[in-house]
């Protein structure tokens, strides 16, 4: 992937707030969701390794979002608000998520959000 080659380019002098904040916000999902993992099995009253399943959900939509969308739209600031608003959205219904398959489909949006953030 070139997550970590856009995070780099994304650190300069004169870059756009913007543009940290969405690599800032990507970062900081990706990186919390192993430790939400045991809570969430807790939570909803699966096993770990479903409840891992939260990951594959938000990684399996972040790549391909990343792999396809780049050939079909041109990157812009509205883009931008969109996928930081779906992101929100999406980080924000999973705290009400009322059952854990709802929650991965929730996540499989988050993910989105994040690819096309990035």
């Amino acid at each position: 992937m070139s997550l970590p080659t856009r995070l780099a380019y994304s650190v300069r002098p004169g870059a756009q707030f913007g543009l940290l904040a969405a690599a800032a916000s990507v970062t900081v999902m990706f990186v919390s969701t192993p430790f939400l993992i045991p809570e969430l099995a807790s939570h909803f009253d699966v096993t770990e390794g479903l409840a891992g399943g939260v990951s594959v959900a938000q990684v399996g939509a972040f790549a391909a979002i990343n792999l396809f969308l780049p050939r079909f739209v041109r990157p812009s600031g509205r883009l931008l608000t969109i996928a930081a608003a779906g992101l929100v959205t999406a980080n924000l219904l999973s705290v009400v998520a009322p059952s854990f398959p709802v929650l991965l489909v929730i996540r499989v949006f988050a993910g989105a959000g994040a690819g096309t953030l990035t």
